[in-house]
């Protein structure tokens, strides 16, 4: 155990090096869930052409206290006993709502979840409109996938009950069916944008920006208590205390939500791509992992498990051909933190960790870290692999290295 704690300490020192770039997403296993089929992990611009018969994934964000880098909802691993309907008010914001007229794009500035969420949401928004004269708004994330997997666990409950009937047995008995427990959060959004770009432009301008005041964002609760509709992190300084003895001081700040913001897709906005899109986004692909020692294009299987995804930093360029340079020239000599934190874990994996199978896909806009090569979902091996490694990332320790809390399938692209 001391082993393992020694070398998650090195991990994070390595990995741990953009708190701001770096993000988790949950998914849940390949039985309890939404659709038949289960949910593979697609890659950002090789979404399936329209008419395919690849599952596309839900639009999702990270929830509030996560360092975001993709959108990915906080699905619990594992199944639950109980599947609920939506409990957040969606009518509440229905007048601040993110409708496709926005654009197609939209930056990401934080979500919120439990009950109060679209009331401390609806602060944020009105902040940003009104202090910074952005054109903000907020979105339900879950709440549509909620309500599927409650109407899935009713349709499965009723034809158990109807089979117990037509045995002519009684039907009172508790009937249970695994269920993903689906959290939902009320995110806040600034859009629209035409393109990702324009989106990436405004993340760099937001992040200059001075952060939201706390006293504009209090919420008075039913009880009394005020409630501040930011994170919060604990902010430490190591001073000299008597006798020369190191001691630390810290507090409680609020976090400034700008610096965790994204570019993301228009949750309510079509998302289409033609093949000549598709090609060249693979293309570009090939290119940027063409000197990457740990290459998924390494892995001969058509799924790998991916555990972690970093995002990549996001910088401003006067015109297209600086930016296509600078792109095509991304590889392992890249000083881009992200590219070298999945390296970094992806050589850990194999060198310390037994797991030689360990690779790194280098994307337009992630590097992601994968685990292993499978056949399909139901391989008993990816199933095996899932499962350890979901119950061994439980452990507080591995929280500096921002992995997936489960192992999630994923694409290996051609």
């Amino acid at each position: 155990m001391k082993r393992w704690l020694f070398l998650l300490a090195i991990l994070a020192a390595g990995v741990g090096l953009i708190a701001h770039n770096t993000g988790r997403g949950q998914f849940p296993g390949p039985k309890p869930g939404p659709g038949e089929g289960g949910a593979t992990l697609k890659l950002p611009g090789l979404d399936p052409v329209p008419g395919g018969s690849q599952t596309a994934l839900p639009n999702y964000v990270p929830r509030a206290g996560y360092t975001p880098s993709s959108a990915y909802p906080s699905l619990q691993p594992g199944g639950t006993k109980v599947a609920l309907m939506p409990s957040n008010v969606v009518d509440f914001n229905r007048d601040i709502e993110i409708t496709p007229e926005a654009g197609p794009w939209a930056v990401f500035v934080m979500a919120y979840n439990g009950p109060r969420s679209p009331e401390m949401a609806r602060k944020l928004v009105t902040e940003l409109r009104t202090s910074y004269k952005y054109p903000a708004y907020v979105f339900n994330y879950g709440a549509e996938e909620k309500r599927k997997e409650y109407e899935r666990v009713q349709k499965a409950r009723q034809v158990q009950i109807d089979a117990l009937q037509k045995a002519g047995l009684k039907a009172d008995v508790p009937i249970r069916v695994p269920a993903v427990r689906i959290d939902e959060q009320t995110g806040v959004l600034v859009g629209g944008f035409r393109t990702r770009e324009d989106a990436a432009a405004f993340v760099e301008k937001l992040r200059k920006q001075k952060p939201p005041d706390p006293k504009n964002l209090v919420i008075t609760t039913s009880d009394g208590r005020e409630i501040v509709a930011l994170d919060t992190k604990f902010a430490a300084q190591v001073k000299e205390g008597p006798g020369g003895a190191k001691v630390i001081q810290g507090e409680r700040v609020y976090q400034n939500p700008f610096l965790k913001a994204l570019p993301v897709h228009n949750p309510t906005s079509a998302r289409e791509q033609t093949p000549n899109a598709l090609e060249n986004d693979l293309k570009l692909m090939r290119k940027l992992n063409v000197e990457e020692p740990f290459s998924l294009f390494q892995c001969k299987k058509p799924l790998t498990l991916a555990i972690a995804q970093y995002g990549t930093q996001h910088k401003g360029f006067l015109d297209a051909r600086e930016a296509t340079g600078a792109v095509t020239h991304f590889g392992v000599d890249s000083i881009d933190p992200s590219a070298q934190n999945a390296r970094n874990l992806a050589k850990a994996l194999r060198k310390d960790w037994g797991l030689t199978e360990a690779y790194v896909l280098h994307t337009r806009y992630s590097s992601y870290v994968t685990v292993g090569g499978f056949d399909s979902e139901k391989d008993p091996r990816l199933v095996s692999l899932q499962n350890e490694l979901e119950n061994r990332f439980l452990a507080p320790a591995y929280g500096p290295l921002k992995l997936f809390p489960r192992p999630v399938p994923m694409q290996v692209p051609r």
